[in-house]
């Protein structure tokens, strides 16, 4: 089935730079490469994004109430924007005739789900379900217009009370400038190391405190190797710039820097050799599908990670390398080491991590929601 419409919705902040933002716009213009119209629906902005889609706002006059709200009771003012963006969503849904509803928020997907004929709707799902979500899921899983798209295979396995039929898999992907802009070498006088990100996701720590403990450990070592920590918030550079100070650790071994945009990661990824992803173990990360995992790997860069389950779970020793979660201060420290006294072979792992990302793309995400629909039976395709 060949769709004319997909329309993203999402009841936060649009456009952002965070991972669930580069993921709507970047699906939003996979769209194109099908002849399919995209548009982005989000609480405030109206104009066009970075990846030239149109993006109009479903709030405009209730604005100035939600921020008010926002001043008085942070959890509370939420909700109501959820449930304001959900209601108008619908409303405004209503106009379309034939159009897929692509969004992560199941309250807007279960009102337009249940009320509104002739829309097929995608559920991207990152996290466990709690029960007010399974409720409203389960309720609308015997529509055969909806299906609910999954980070990974194992999480689409924990949530058994959905039906396998509705199930489809939507991970994490990288644009094609990841590609484009692979390592063409590796090291020579000092391993180069990075980490892009933030310091904290939604609130958790990213274990960066440990990578600059291990960091003075490789300068104790005096190993040949340099670190930069790229993409800080502001309030955390502060913090990990008091404790490079601390542990009196030299700038030749570790530079850091707050914000780049999506569109400069490509291009920063080509001067390095290896990308850290340090999370340590937690409820979240235990179904998180980090978008650097499959970013670095595109640009060959060869990803140095915790060895957490879930991490061992979406890549294996053949395209990355792993180090203690209990330990990450001296075995990432140990495991540096390793790689430069023992001459790891960095350019076989580049390879072979370059060709897993190639398996993560936006035009694969899209493909796969039409392939979705393509077998429904005939009495659904109204």
């Amino acid at each position: 089935m060949q769709f004319n419409r997909v329309i993203f919705i999402t009841n936060t902040s649009y456009p952002t730079e965070k991972a669930y933002g580069v993921t709507i716009g970047r699906s939003a213009q996979a769209c194109k490469e099908f002849n399919i119209e995209r548009e982005i629906w989000s609480a405030y902005y109206e104009g066009l994004d970075e990846y030239n889609n149109n993006v109009y706002s479903l709030l405009n006059k209730s604005i100035k109430v939600v921020d008010f709200l926002y001043k008085k009771h942070e959890k509370v003012a939420f909700f109501i924007q959820t449930l304001l963006v959900s209601l108008i969503a619908y409303k405004k849904v209503r106009k379309q005739k034939q159009a897929v509803v692509w969004t992560r928020e199941i309250a807007t997907a279960f009102l337009i789900a249940k009320f509104q004929r002739g829309i097929y709707v995608v559920i991207e799902i990152h996290h466990p379900l709690n029960s007010i979500e399974r409720r409203m899921c389960r309720s609308i899983q015997l529509n055969g217009k909806v299906k609910f798209g999954f980070l990974t295979e194992k999480l689409s396995k924990n949530e058994s009370t959905i039906s396998a039929k509705c199930k489809i898999i939507l991970p994490m992907a990288a644009s094609k400038e990841f590609f484009l802009n692979s390592t063409k070498h590796f090291y020579r006088n000092k391993l180069r190391i990075c980490y892009i990100g933030k310091g904290r996701s939604s609130g958790y720590d990213n274990g960066l405190l440990q990578v600059i403990q291990a960091i003075a450990t490789c300068q104790k070592r005096n190993l040949q190797v340099c670190f930069k920590l790229i993409g800080l918030e502001e309030d955390f550079l502060e913090i990990a710039l008091n404790l490079q100070r601390e542990l009196s650790i030299d700038s030749t071994y570790l530079t850091m820097s707050n914000h780049i945009s999506n569109k400069e990661i490509p291009f920063a990824l080509s001067e390095f050799d290896i990308g850290l992803i340090p999370y340590l173990n937690s409820a979240y990360n235990d179904s998180r599908f980090p978008i650097k995992l499959v970013e670095y790997s595109a640009a060959g860069v060869i990803p140095l990670i915790t060895d957490i389950p879930n991490h061992k779970y979406l890549i294996s020793n053949e395209q990355a390398i792993f180090y203690s979660a209990n330990d990450p201060v001296n075995d990432l420290a140990d495991k540096i080491q390793y790689i430069i006294t023992q001459k790891h072979n960095l350019k076989n792992l580049s390879k072979n991590c370059r060709l897993w990302a190639e398996q993560y793309t936006y035009t694969s995400r899209v493909q796969t929601i039409l392939d979705s629909y393509a077998n429904l039976p005939r009495k659904n395709r109204n």
